[in-house]
């Protein structure tokens, strides 16, 4: 394993270079990540994403099932019965059929796949009672960037063994739908084709999640579309953050989220409960920033100072500082830089003021950045780094998009 001392935490690499095709489906490689790129019907592009990433697949369930399964964490029968069986079963045909083409080329059931699909459900199942994530988001526009528009910076902090994971088993995977939907993007690991957490599509729409348990609790309902699956739908449907507003107002989602969202000349916050959704104001002029706490103060709920929540509002107030002192010049390259900086020093403490991202330091037990990702909507540029492993990743997502 690589370790940060070996990483040059300011190189940023664009040179993809292709493995394999199957049909019109393409494999390549982006530093540690795979690219798959995909065109045709769901159907097809699921048999072309099969038979490229049948062995990682494979792979990853293989790990799965050390993690959860040998120790006696979670059963098999389990997992099918809380996650894999009703989150298919509430999947759109898009999906089902996306998943009956990589049925077909690697001879995994489509229950199954659903259930290696919705991994990080599987994660916060398994940790519902204990820590579950401490994400951190900004997105910031108009008078603070560079150029006008929007350019967001996040860390998804999760489980360690899921970033050792990504240098093997990640990847960027991109659906270039024929049937008239929007093109769609998104990072994760192997058999993840719809649980995308960091997500965008050709006309610039962008999502990430946090976890919303620090605010309301952990509460996962199985008799519900997963909402990370959810969400990267209307990526294939929808234009607009408007759009994503209307369609809140019509469903619930199963598990509490906090959500940034951008498009290219603006940004908004989602705060998502089981039961309700706010779409707050932003905090500060042209930025918004989440933790892992509900700030919304229509929801009656408290901002509870850290260490709440994972140090939730240290981390907000941190990110907005940071960003702040870089305004009006805020592009990419700024993002990427407020988040090389640290969170804890070499003694495992936090550092209140001036860090950002879990490397290797860290509190025994506690959670690490997997990735992270900086996106410039307008561009429909994404820029994803796996910490410990690798520098920023471009990915010129224009070029992919068909």
């Amino acid at each position: 394993m690589n370790t940060k001392e070996q990483i040059d935490r300011d190189n940023i690499e664009s040179s993809m270079k292709e493995i394999s095709t199957h049909g019109e489906g393409k494999l390549s490689r982006l530093g540690v990540l795979d690219v798959v790129v995909l065109k045709g019907t769901f159907l097809e592009m699921g048999r072309q994403y099969g038979h490229l990433m049948k062995e990682k697949i494979l792979a990853v369930r293989d790990e799965l099932i050390k993690e959860y399964i040998d120790p006696e964490i979670l059963s098999y029968d389990i997992m099918k019965q809380i996650i894999g069986e009703p989150f298919y079963k509430s999947q759109p045909k898009r999906i089902k059929d996306l998943y009956a083409g990589i049925s077909e080329a690697t001879g995994i059931d489509v229950i199954e796949l659903s259930t290696i699909d919705q991994q990080f459900m599987l994660v916060l199942l398994a940790r519902r009672t204990g820590q579950t994530a401490m994400c951190t988001a900004l997105s910031a526009w108009g008078s603070n960037t560079k150029d006008g528009t929007t350019y967001t910076g996040r860390n998804f902090d999760f489980a360690d063994y899921i970033r050792d994971m990504m240098p093997k088993w990640g990847h960027v995977v991109v659906m270039n739908p024929t049937g008239g939907e929007n093109s769609v993007a998104g990072v994760g690991l192997a058999g993840m084709v719809s649980e995308i957490i960091d997500g965008m599509n050709s006309k610039g729409l962008y999502y990430e999640f946090n976890n919303g348990a620090g605010t309301i609790g952990a509460t996962i309902y199985s008799n519900r579309t997963p909402i990370y699956s959810h969400v990267f739908n209307c990526l294939f449907d929808y234009d607009t953050i408007e759009e994503l507003k209307i369609n809140f107002n019509s469903n619930l989602a199963n598990y509490p989220s906090i959500m940034i969202t951008a498009e290219p000349k603006q940004g908004q916050a989602f705060e998502v409960a089981t039961d309700a959704y706010t779409a707050p104001e932003p905090e500060q002029k042209d930025l918004m920033c989440r933790g892992n706490q509900f700030i919304d103060p229509s929801w009656g709920i408290p901002d509870l100072p850290s260490p709440a929540a994972w140090y939730s509002r240290t981390r907000r107030e941190t990110f907005t500082k940071l960003v702040q002192a870089a305004a009006p010049n805020v592009d990419a390259k700024a993002m990427m830089q407020i988040l090389n900086t640290e969170i804890y020093d070499k003694d495992n403490d936090w550092k209140q003021v001036d860090g950002m991202t879990v490397f290797e330091n860290r509190p025994k037990g506690g959670d690490v950045t997997v990735w992270q990702v900086v996106t410039h909507p307008d561009e429909r540029k994404m820029w994803v780094r796996i910490p410990t492993y690798s520098g920023w990743m471009e990915f010129d997502l224009k070029k992919l998009f068909t």
